[in-house]
């Protein structure tokens, strides 16, 4: 969907638009609230961060 927008395609479903707008992003946003509560900032500054 990115594409279409950056690349300013006439091709965009609003209503698509729209559905990935309210149903994709208040799941985003739980996901990363919670990591910024889970995270360990001063590790993090430290560089010592491992993903898994």
């Amino acid at each position: 969907m990115r594409n279409y927008i950056v690349h300013d395609y006439f091709q965009i479903d609003d209503v698509v638009v729209w559905d990935v707008v309210s149903n994709n992003l208040p799941t985003l946003r739980k996901q990363i609230e919670k990591y910024i509560m889970d995270t360990d900032w001063q590790q993090w500054e430290k560089g010592s961060m491992t993903t898994g």
